[in-house]
């Protein structure tokens, strides 16, 4: 997909157990969190620089006159960037990360293949989708959410747009 969310989608799938995905506020609250500081640093890293750019300004001879000294800053990253874009890119990134697990996923699963991963010596290397047997049919339950999710939104774009099809593309 292309977006920064694919690695969060990666961290989700296989490094953070069902439980923590199950809990009030689950997926789409880690999402969440994960973009507030983001923003914070994003916000945090402008203000650095601002403040860098300011004081060689003040060391600069007499105000320039160009446009470009009087040019408007762009919008601060921080905030453009919102939990709604985040969390549409999030399912994107999931339907497509499915794509890849869906074609990985161990056909022989049973319960001795789990505990042999789990006490394979890379265990820790292996994802949570591999080592837990409830993760698999929970990684299809989130991704059929976010499916039907994506479908609704791309039916309803094709009847007229909405206006996350004109979002920013945050994607660069």
């Amino acid at each position: 997909v292309g977006y920064g969310m694919s690695d969060v989608t990666y961290l989700l799938a296989h490094g953070v157990g069902v439980d923590a995905l199950q809990e009030e506020g689950g997926e789409p609250e880690l999402v969440t969190s994960y973009c507030a500081s983001l923003r914070a640093a994003l916000s945090a890293s402008a203000s650095a620089s601002a403040s860098s750019t300011s004081v060689v300004a003040s060391a600069a001879p007499a105000a320039s006159t160009s446009p470009a000294s009087k040019a408007t800053p762009a919008p601060d990253a921080s905030t453009r960037y919102t939990d709604e874009i985040a969390l549409r890119h999030y399912r994107f990134a999931l339907v497509d990360y499915a794509r890849l697990v869906f074609s990985r996923f161990v056909t022989d699963a049973d319960p001795r293949t789990f505990e042999a991963a789990n006490s394979a010596p890379r265990a820790l290397n292996t994802g949570v989708i591999y080592r837990d047997p409830r993760a698999p049919l929970r990684f299809v339950e989130r991704v059929d959410a976010a499916l039907t999710i994506v479908e609704t939104e791309l039916d309803a774009s094709t009847r007229g747009g909405s206006a996350m099809d004109k979002e920013q593309d945050f994607s660069a």
